[in-house]
């Protein structure tokens, strides 16, 4: 019964490191995602401008495409494209997993839709991408390093608490 006991303790530790280094791959993906879809949306905005329901039509089909769909549904119902924004970014679960500072990137971010000039959107939206960019760099950073270290903590914690239980 102890070994049973030693072996849960073990895995629920090298689950539990696993599971915040996870977290940090998860968070930089999210973010290269958005970074991508911002110099989709640029290009869209640069290229072929049109109405912004329109344009993010294109981003339905990626990683965060749930996202754009609701975000798609929330203006026509707002006040602004702003408002929409916030608070379809606020409501999405995907974004739950990031940080203050990585969520106020992307609020600050949907402020330059639709609140400029087409030029001068193009210009915010390739800006706060190159900012996610940078934050999905600093992540990765993080993922090797920090990363590492929880999932061998987790494992040397699990090791020593099968040898106290067993």
């Amino acid at each position: 019964m102890r070994i049973f006991g030693g072996i849960a303790a073990l895995t629920i530790c090298v689950l539990f490191g696993w599971s915040k280094a996870a977290a940090i791959r998860l968070r930089e993906e999210t973010m290269r995602c958005f970074s991508l879809d911002m110099k989709a949306l640029a290009a869209e905005m640069e290229y072929c401008p049109r109405e912004i329901g329109n344009m993010i039509r294109r981003l339905y089909g990626g990683k965060l495409g749930r996202f754009w769909q609701s975000f798609g549904e929330a203006i026509p119902c707002a006040e602004s494209v702003e408002q929409a924004w916030r608070q379809t970014a606020v409501e999405y679960g995907g974004f739950g997993v990031l940080s203050r500072d990585e969520m106020e990137t992307l609020l600050q971010a949907g402020s330059s839709i639709g609140r400029y000039s087409a030029e001068e959107g193009v210009k915010a939206l390739k800006h706060w991408s190159g900012e996610a960019q940078r934050r999905a760099e600093e992540l990765h950073k993080q993922s090797l390093s920090k990363g590492a270290v929880y999932q061998k903590l987790g494992l040397l914690g699990g090791l020593a608490a099968m040898l106290l239980i067993v």
